[in-house]
């Protein structure tokens, strides 16, 4: 969050004064998008969808009722999930050390993967609320961050050979992020 600069800063009731002599100007800027999305929902196709397809579609269908390019909400839509991804890794305390065994194309059980993080990590990040004490807990870890993960361009197998669960972490080449940004432009009827 952006700090409020000194001079810019105002008290809420001056701001909620503000806001309901704009509030009709801001329905009706919202029902316009409601209606251009609705007019163009339906010709609105993405090249290549991101997560929440639907809302993304609905999304590009309504911002020409704003005035805004489609390209531009999906770029920063897409900015935004790059954010969140970059956030799980940088809270998560296994994620370097997931980062750096990828490197080395490594293989192992979830056991095997424990016991290298409690060799190879400083005992505060070990020892900390959160860090998976189990197998089952670093399996799941790595569920949770799978993602992020792959965002970060790690590919992630689970597989079994004989009685062994094993995991596999590889560093492969990402897709662009913006790749799915191609789409056709809405048609306003």
């Amino acid at each position: 969050m952006v700090p409020i600069a000194t001079g810019k800063r105002a008290y809420e009731g001056d701001f909620w004064k503000a806001f309901h002599v704009a509030e009709p100007q801001i329905l009706g800027a919202t029902y316009e998008a409601i209606s251009v999305a609705l007019t163009n929902v339906d010709t609105t196709t993405l090249a290549n969808p991101p997560r929440l397809a639907d809302f993304a579609r609905w999304a590009a269908a309504a911002l020409p009722g704003f005035g805004i390019a489609g390209e531009d909400f999906l770029k920063a839509y897409e900015a935004n999930r790059q954010r969140s991804q970059e956030i799980a890794l940088d809270g998560s305390p296994i994620a370097d050390r997931v980062l750096a065994l990828a490197e080395k194309d490594w293989a192992g059980t979830a056991t095997d993967l424990l016991e290298d993080f409690e060799g190879s990590l400083p005992l505060i990040i070990t020892r900390a609320p959160g860090f998976p004490r189990s197998g089952r807990a670093v399996r799941n870890a790595l569920d949770r961050l799978r993602p992020s993960l792959e965002a970060a361009g790690v590919e992630i197998g689970f597989g079994r050979t004989n009685a062994r669960r094993v995991i596999t972490l590889r560093s492969v080449t990402v897709r662009h992020p913006d790749s799915h940004l191609e789409m056709e432009a809405p048609t306003l009827n």
